[in-house]
C-alpha cells in the first residue's frame, strides 16, 4: 500500500493582504471558537494538491482560492512521489520543492 501524507496547512490568506508584513497574529481555541487575533475565525478551506500542478501555477491557485473567499489552504503531500524508492528522498525538484520561497 503506497504511503500517503497529509498535511493541512493553515495558509490564513485572508489577512495577508491588508496587514503589514511584520505584522503579528495569534491564533487560538476557544471552547467554541478558532480565534484570530482575539476575535471568532471561521475557517473557509480550499485544497491543493502541489504534486498535481506545475510549480509556476501554485501563487496563481492560491491567489485564486483567495478570491472565492477561502482563508486557508489544505495541502497534500503524496509521500510516493517524494519517496520513489525506499529511503531516498527529494524534496527539491520539479514539483517537489514544497518549501515555500521568501519571495
Amino acid at each position: 500500500m503506497k504511503k500517503v501524507l497529509f498535511i493541512s496547512a493553515m495558509a490564513l490568506l485572508s489577512c495577508m493582504g491588508s496587514v503589514n508584513a511584520q505584522s503579528k497574529h495569534t491564533f487560538a481555541l476557544s471552547k467554541k471558537d478558532f480565534l484570530l487575533d482575539g476575535k471568532p475565525y471561521q475557517i473557509i478551506s480550499g485544497e491543493m494538491h502541489p504534486a498535481r500542478i506545475p510549480k509556476e501555477y501554485w501563487r496563481h491557485r492560491i491567489q485564486m482560492a483567495k478570491a472565492m473567499g477561502c482563508n486557508t489552504i489544505a495541502a497534500y503531500v503524496f509521500w510516493n512521489y517524494h519517496e520513489q524508492e525506499e529511503g531516498k528522498f527529494d524534496f527539491t525538484s520539479e514539483n517537489r520543492d514544497i518549501v515555500p520561497s521568501s519571495k
